[in-house]
C-alpha cells in the first residue's frame, strides 16, 4: 500500500492540497538526497493495507447479490463517501451470488459500510427494421448501514489497523420490517389528479432525505417500495398538470417517437405527516394553487 493511501484522501485532495496535508504528505513520503557522481540508497517498507469482508443477506437467510457496498469515512463530523485515490484500487464493491462481499487495500482509520438497496428498471424498444435501443433506471434506491441500521446517525462504525483482514462484517436487510406507500398526488380546488411532480419521503424529525421519487407520464401515481417502519414528511414539490404529447422520430430511429412536455398549471409545495408501520395504498397529497411571489 503506498504512503499515499494511508492518509486516506482522494485524488482531488491531492490536487489542491492544504498546508495541514502538505505536512501529512512530508511526513508519510520517504525522502532521498541524490549528489552529483555519488551513489544513492533508500529503503522502501511496503504495508500491507487493511481489507473488510461479510456477507449482505435478507432477514429469511436468502442471499442479497448484486448490491453496490461503499465505504463511508469521518470528514469534518460528516460520514461521505471515500473516493478511491491515485495509489489504491477502486472502493466500491458488489455482492456476489451468494451475497458476499469484500474490499481490500484500505488505510488504518474508522470506517461505516453502506449498502444501496435499490429496484432498477430496463426498458428495451425495437423499431421493426432490427434496431434496437436500451435505457436504464434506477426505480428506487434505500441504503442500510453498518450493524444493519437504516440511518447513517444509528450506524455503528469500526475501525481497522493496518494489514487487519477484518471478516464477519454483516448486514441483514430486514424484508418483513420494509413496506410500500402509494398514493396520488390531486389538487385542492377540484380534487383531480395531478400528473407530474416530485415526492420526498423525510424522516421526521430532522427532515433528513430517506427517498424520492418522481411521476412519469406512464404512471400518475408515485411509489416507494422499501420503506422502513417509523414516522416521515411527505413533501411534494415541483406539482403540475403536463399535456404529454408523443412526436414521431426520424424513420429507422430507436425510439420511434419522442415526448415533448406542454406545462397547463402549476401548483405550490405541500408536507404531510405520514407513520408507517405497515403497507399503505391509495394515500392522497393534496396540493394548493401556487402562489405568487411579490415583486
Amino acid at each position: 500500500m503506498s504512503p499515499i493511501t494511508s492518509l486516506g484522501v482522494s485524488a482531488p485532495d491531492l490536487q489542491k492540497p492544504d498546508d495541514p496535508l502538505k505536512e501529512k504528505i512530508a511526513k508519510a513520503v520517504p525522502r532521498v538526497t541524490v549528489q552529483a557522481n555519488l551513489p544513492a540508497a533508500i529503503d522502501v517498507t511496503l504495508e500491507r493495507g487493511a481489507a473488510i469482508s461479510g456477507m449482505v443477506i435478507f432477514d429469511d437467510g436468502s442471499a442479497a447479490s448484486g448490491l453496490e457496498v461503499h465505504r463511508l469515512v469521518r470528514k469534518k463530523d460528516e460520514w461521505v463517501p471515500m473516493r478511491s485515490g491515485p495509489f489504491e484500487a477502486y472502493s466500491l464493491a458488489r455482492t456476489d451470488d451468494r451475497g458476499a462481499y469484500r474490499i481490500s487495500g484500505l488505510p488504518a482509520q474508522e470506517y461505516l459500510i453502506e449498502v444501496d438497496f435499490s429496484l432498477s428498471q430496463m426498458t428495451y424498444e425495437f423499431d421493426g427494421h432490427g434496431y434496437t435501443g436500451t435505457s436504464s433506471s434506477v426505480g428506487y434506491s434505500v441504503p442500510i448501514y453498518s450493524g444493519g441500521r437504516w440511518r447513517k446517525r444509528d450506524a455503528v462504525p469500526f475501525s481497522l489497523v493496518p494489514g487487519e483482514d477484518r471478516a464477519g462484517a454483516d448486514i441483514q436487510i430486514p424484508l418483513s420490517q420494509l413496506h410500500t406507500v402509494r398514493g396520488a398526488i390531486t389538487a385542492a380546488h377540484d380534487g383531480h389528479v395531478v400528473n407530474s411532480g416530485s415526492v420526498s419521503l423525510l424522516h421526521a424529525d430532522d427532515k433528513s432525505q430517506a427517498a424520492s421519487t418522481r411521476l412519469t407520464k406512464d404512471d400518475n401515481g408515485f411509489s416507494f417500495s422499501f420503506v422502513p417502519e417509523g414516522d416521515y414528511i411527505l413533501r411534494v414539490t415541483g406539482a403540475a398538470d403536463i399535456e404529454f404529447e408523443e412526436i414521431p422520430n426520424p424513420p429507422h430511429s430507436v425510439p420511434q417517437t419522442r415526448t415533448e412536455e406542454h406545462m397547463l398549471h402549476r401548483y405550490g409545495e405541500t408536507d404531510q405527516a405520514l407513520h408507517v408501520d405497515g403497507e399503505i395504498s391509495e394515500l392522497t397529497v393534496t396540493v394548493p394553487e401556487l402562489r405568487e411571489r411579490r415583486k
